[in-house]
Formats: C-alpha cells, sequence, structure tokens
C-alpha cells in the first residue's frame, strides 16, 4: 500500500472541512430558512386568536367594535378589522395570512391539527408610547382534535414546515407544588420566597423546572430566576437576579406552555406581568442560557 503524499492529505483536510460546514447548512435548509411559529390563546370552545405581524396604524386605539375577551385572560383581546386595512399595514414581506387559510398546531402528542383562519383582528395599541399594534386572525380547531391541545396558551405554524415526531413528551406540569417542595427549591436556588414553581418537560423526554423567586427584602429585593433539573436530585443549570421584586414585569413571569417544535428543539411560551403592562413570548429552550439569551421566536407586547 503506497503512503499518503501531500496531495492525499490536503484531499482529505478538504472533505472533512466541507462536511464540517454543509452538513449543518443542509440541516438548516431542511428546517426551511423561512420557518417561523406563532403564538395562538384560546378565544372561545373552537376558535384561538394569533397575531402574525406588528404594525402601525398610525392613529390613537379607539374602544369601539371591541370583541369579547379571550377566555385567555393574559392575552390580548383582538378587534375586528376590515381586509382592506389589514392590507394598508401588512408589511410587504409579511405572513400573508387570510381568511380560509390553514396552519399547524403543535399538539400535546407531539403532532399537529388542523387550524382553518375565520376572521380577521387587530390588536390596536398606544403606539405614540413606542409600542407595536398587531395584526392577525381567529382560527377554529374541528371539535374532535381540541382534546389534543391541553393548553389556553399554544403554537402554529405553516402547514408545510417539517414536522416534530408523534410521541413527544414535552409538556408543562400543571398544579400548585406542594410546600415541602417549595421549601427544598428554596433551599436550592437561595433566596427570601419562592413566588412559582414550574415543572416541565423538554423534547428530548428531560425534566425541568423553573423556579421564580424573591430575595431579599424592601428597596433591596431583587427577583431571581432560575432553571433547574427535575426532582428529587435537583440541580441548578442557571440563574440570574433582575432589580426590583413585585412591580416588574419579571416579578409577574410565568410559563404558559411548553412545546416540541421539531429537531429537539423546545418551545417556551412566556407571560410576563405587570401593573404597567404585560408581554408574551415563545423562546426556544437551552440549558444554561438566561432567559434573555434564548432564541426569541415572537414577542406581543403592551406597556403602559
Amino acid at each position: 500500500m503506497r503512503s499518503r503524499t501531500r496531495r492525499d492529505w490536503l484531499l482529505v483536510a478538504f472533505a472533512t472541512a466541507t462536511a464540517v460546514w454543509v452538513l449543518p447548512v443542509m440541516a438548516s435548509a431542511a428546517r426551511g430558512p423561512q420557518e417561523r411559529f406563532w403564538i395562538a390563546a384560546r378565544f372561545d370552545a373552537t376558535q384561538f386568536v394569533t397575531y402574525f405581524e406588528p404594525v402601525h396604524f398610525g392613529t390613537l386605539p379607539t374602544r369601539d367594535n371591541q370583541l369579547v375577551q379571550p377566555r385567555t385572560p393574559d392575552f390580548f383581546g383582538p378587534r375586528p378589522i376590515a381586509a382592506a386595512d389589514l392590507e394598508r399595514v401588512r408589511p410587504a414581506a409579511g405572513e400573508p395570512f387570510r381568511i380560509g387559510g390553514r396552519y399547524d398546531v403543535l399538539a400535546a402528542d407531539g403532532g399537529t391539527v388542523s387550524m382553518v383562519l375565520t376572521s380577521l383582528v387587530k390588536f390596536h395599541t398606544d403606539e405614540g408610547i413606542g409600542n407595536d399594534s398587531y395584526i392577525g386572525a381567529l382560527g377554529r380547531v374541528a371539535a374532535p382534535d381540541l382534546a389534543k391541545l391541553r393548553s389556553n396558551y399554544v403554537v402554529i405554524r405553516r402547514p408545510d414546515s417539517p414536522g416534530p415526531a408523534r410521541g413527544s413528551r414535552a409538556g408543562l406540569t400543571e398544579g400548585p407544588v406542594p410546600s415541602t417542595a417549595a421549601a427544598r427549591l428554596l433551599a436550592i436556588v437561595g433566596g427570601t420566597k419562592v413566588i412559582a414553581a414550574q415543572p416541565f418537560t423538554t423534547a428530548g423526554g428531560d425534566a425541568r423546572q423553573f423556579v421564580l423567586a424573591t430575595v431579599g427584602t424592601g428597596r433591596e429585593c431583587r427577583t431571581r430566576l432560575t432553571w433547574l433539573t427535575g426532582q428529587p436530585d435537583s440541580r441548578v443549570l442557571g440563574s440570574e437576579d433582575l432589580p426590583f421584586c413585585g412591580s416588574t414585569l419579571y416579578a409577574g413571569l410565568r410559563l404558559r406552555a411548553v412545546v416540541d417544535m421539531g429537531y429537539g428543539r423546545t418551545g417556551l411560551v412566556v407571560v410576563l406581568q405587570s401593573a404597567g403592562g404585560k408581554e408574551v413570548k415563545l423562546v426556544e429552550y437551552g440549558d444554561g442560557l438566561k432567559l434573555e439569551e434564548m432564541r426569541v421566536w415572537q414577542t406581543i407586547s403592551d406597556r403602559d
């Protein structure tokens, strides 16, 4: 067998470098360069409301023609909008949603169910203080599929997107945390009081917990966000302290849904709420990341 020449080694090095660069690009291309996800909230027995694009109407919001408040109380109440008015503000590269359009809702079993858009809506904010307004739609899910949607919050995507595998274990564990568990968590994360503790499971089946606690009191009080492994041998994966406590958006932070976004990705629908406004985000969870470091797929916000 002849020994490898310098040319042979250069070819091997080139092939290796090409594979390292091309394979991630191919995986990304498989997901699609225009891949998008949107938050949707339960509106009534069979419909969800979603906002596809931030826009500016350039006028002050009015209180006419308000639809009923969604069944999801911490979401943003929609108002009807005429198709012509929507087209006037729709971004040139915006999502081309329309009445009768179909979208996939990510279901609790890791599959999808279909949602058909039934009417056009808007959420008109006070844009003069820096807020965006939003355009979107109500969408109906067939009655037999509603049982697969356990949360008031869901995530939707285009129907031609590559799907996650069925049988996903991603999800949020609802219900109060026993006082003994809260005391054990407080000893791990440190602080003065546990405000919220929410166990969840990632798309890969890993048990995780989000804990929100206060640290200190009075003017020195801080809000601590901590991500941990599951019980009973909980271990801190990441933590951050934020200034102040009860009056901030982060003090009102709660997880509202956990979904499998495909390719091993775990999506968290996060609601941040205070007397000064509220914000709903869809972020892509990652161990060891602070909330602000997680990839944001959508943000809907209304702050005073």
